[in-house]
């Protein structure tokens, strides 16, 4: 996983210019991307990389990554991961891109051996190492199979060529629902499988919570399997992506790696107090980043002794090679009197709170409720969320410690019963019974309600 910071200091694109309170982000595989603003450094030594095509006339734009050879070694001692408290630090890749002239500069790593990394649309990916506070000239090639080019291709133009048997209505509901997680179109998805494999992924994304309605789980896997194969033996049908834009010229990004394969950074927050928290939902970790730095420490979330691995959904995640969830961190919201982070944990009824001060959690108990999912807090210092799977917005009062529960209206008789029946359903998921695949699904998903995005306006009507 990467976190990542986003700066640009573009005056005639005001959508690339980020403040600290507005983010942008980016899923690829497990890597996770965070974009805001920090300020320029002054610059010291620095090292210019000219990049050219193969007439060498300069190319601009071109993303220039840098990171080093030989980093930081951390210590991964706890199952893969450094032990709670210690303070690490991450080996940052910064990236720029090249100017008008084909020349971008970098003051960091002067001292020792750097990867150097070249990325432009249509042209071939190049890597070299050479010392930091060196000075090189650099030829791209542009790309030449058709495959090749297309492989190079981001996800989005593999997914606008797919032709879902001429059925708009069908791939827009295929984008939302196997969209809604994944990015379809990617390198991982589009290889080409055959129709058993297809079922049995969709049979265990609808066991995971996916709502793709019955036709669509029927007739989706000969219709995926049957395009990507057509797409593979047909490159030329790829479109190309969007051309990158000049204000890129003014960007700069700084990534820092921070957990492994088996993460999931589902939420993060970035606080008052300059530091970024991260939580990893399926290794129950939170994160604590200095931006200035790249140091980072882990914090373990606490937890109760009838804490079991998977929480209330345990066979949910019984065939994921390696977790560490009891609880499940959601999502972070920072409390505006005292800076104490309240985190939703998705497999517990229960409400998590964090002094970054003291690094103590504190766990917040709940007697009803399921799914703790999206969180704010408002200007009274009260805790507002959304109970996902029991259709339900739940506000914890901080003043005395308890919760009030807002039930949400039903669409139907049969949403009413599901829910209603939650816990029950709960435990017999937990025992492996698929309840999930054995239940029909229509195209609106009728009977789960999931209630996600919650927001506070000023004047403290919640949304």
């Amino acid at each position: 996983m990467l976190l990542a910071d986003y700066k640009s200091t573009s005056k005639d694109d005001k959508s690339s210019q980020f403040s600290v309170d507005r983010y942008l982000t980016f899923l690829l595989g497990p890597i996770f991307l965070l974009g805001f603003a920090l300020l320029c450094q002054s610059p010291l030594q620095a090292a210019t990389i000219t990049v050219t095509d193969p007439s060498s006339k300069p190319m601009a734009t071109v993303m220039v990554m840098q990171s080093p050879v030989s980093g930081y070694t951390l210590d991964i001692s706890d199952r893969g991961y450094p032990p709670e408290g210690k303070l690490n630090r991450a080996n940052s890749i910064y990236s720029a891109f090249t100017d008008s002239e084909g020349k971008v500069e970098f003051t960091t790593y002067t001292d020792q051996e750097v990867r150097i990394r070249l990325r432009y649309p249509e042209y071939q990916d190049l890597h070299l190492e050479i010392m930091g506070n060196e000075d090189k000239t650099l030829i791209m090639q542009p790309i030449k199979g058709s495959l090749q080019r297309a492989e190079a291709r981001p996800a989005n133009t593999w997914l606008a060529a797919l032709n879902l048997d001429d059925d708009p209505k069908l791939k827009k509901h295929y984008v939302m629902q196997c969209g809604f997680c994944h990015q379809q179109g990617s390198r991982f998805f589009r290889r080409p499988r055959d129709q058993k494999d297809w079922e049995n992924i969709i049979y265990r994304m609808i066991g995971y919570g996916s709502r793709l309605h019955d036709d669509a789980q029927e007739s989706l896997p000969k219709l995926l399997a049957d395009e990507y194969k057509r797409l593979f033996e047909n490159p030329h049908l790829i479109p190309e992506g969007n051309p990158w834009q000049a204000h890129l010229q003014q960007t700069k990004i700084t990534e820092w790696p921070i957990g492994d394969t088996f993460s999931q950074m589902h939420d993060l927050l970035y606080h008052s107090n300059g530091m970024i928290y991260v939580g990893d939902n399926l290794q129950d970790r939170i994160y604590q980043v200095n931006p200035q730095t790249g140091e980072y420490t882990l914090f373990k979330l606490k937890r109760e002794s009838s804490d079991k691995h998977g929480g209330l959904m345990g066979k949910r995640l019984s065939t994921f090679p390696k977790h560490d969830a009891y609880a499940g961190v959601h999502s972070l919201a920072e409390s505006p009197k005292d800076g104490h982070i309240f985190i939703t944990t998705s497999y517990q009824q229960r409400l998590v709170e964090f002094d970054p001060v003291s690094k103590q959690f504190t766990n917040h108990a709940m007697d009803e409720g399921y799914y703790p999912h999206t969180i704010r807090v408002d200007q009274k210092d009260r805790v507002w969320f959304t109970m996902a799977l029991s259709n339900q917005i739940a506000m914890f009062d901080r003043s005395n410690k308890q919760f009030t529960m807002f039930d949400l209206p039903s669409r139907s008789t049969r949403e009413s019963i599901t829910v209603s029946s939650m816990g029950s359903i709960l435990k017999m998921m937990d025992l492996g019974i698929p309840l999930s695949n054995w239940f029909s699904i229509d195209e609106q998903s009728t009977g789960l309600p999931l209630p996600y995005g919650i927001d506070i306006t000023p004047n403290g009507d919640v949304w």
